[in-house]
């Protein structure tokens, strides 16, 4: 299995960044049966420090250690635990065989920068629609119904996200693109408006659907 995972850098993250990266590989590929030391093997390649812990899979981050059960017809290759799980579910001896790709290859992607559009016909417009505007912390209906917007008049949009250091919970915004300058985007954030900070063109992650916020954000199971 060794080099099929082959997706991401681990290197200059923070702990954020690999937390969220770790969710991100679980999320991508699911295995009903998928045994603990398959597993392993899996996470190993993607060049983790993981080890074999009591039944679970045991991965040593930066500041701390995480632990991943496999978890069967659920979403994804495994449940992801901030402590040593005290109840363990059963789960499959074999080795895992039946690997499969939930999240088509770059629909999620690491590290994305966009160029910014200097159309200022094209940036009036989006600034002549009645977008919303959303308070402090309502980033993620905000971007949801900006996108949605934005989406209806006909425009391509990316989503932006970031993730959050300290316990916050990060922060996504959505870029609209240029359609007479393809390739090119003007961001539009919940609180702040149309944008041209720099800062906006540029994110820990992009993606065209909002839904895949969730195999970037993780999801922490007690057990």
């Amino acid at each position: 299995m060794a080099g099929l995972l082959a997706l991401f850098s681990l290197s200059g993250m923070g702990l954020a960044g690999e937390e969220n990266d770790l969710w991100l590989l679980l999320s991508s590929f699911e295995d009903q049966e998928i045994s603990i030391s398959a597993l392993l093997d899996l996470i190993s390649s993607e060049g983790y420090r993981a080890s074999m812990d009591e039944g679970c899979v045991m991965v040593e981050l930066s500041c701390k250690e995480v632990f991943l059960i496999p978890n069967g017809a659920e979403r994804g290759l495994a449940d992801l635990c901030l402590s040593r799980p005290i109840h363990l579910p059963s789960h499959s001896a074999e080795s895992g065989k039946s690997l499969i790709r939930r999240i088509p290859p770059g629909a999620v992607r690491r590290d994305e920068r966009l160029s910014q559009s200097t159309d200022m016909l094209f940036i009036k417009e989006i600034g002549a629609l009645d977008l919303p505007s959303f308070p402090e912390g309502g980033c993620l209906e905000g971007s949801r119904r900006i996108g949605r917007i934005l989406s209806e008049r006909g425009y391509r949009v990316r989503y932006m996200f970031s993730p959050g250091c300290d316990g916050s919970q990060g922060h996504i915004w959505v870029a609209a693109e240029d359609y007479d300058q393809p390739g090119t985007w003007i961001a539009v954030d919940s609180l702040a408006g149309i944008t041209t900070d720099d800062s906006y063109y540029r994110s820990s992650y992009g993606f065209d659907d909002i839904e895949h916020l969730d195999d970037v954000n993780p999801t922490w199971t007690i057990l």
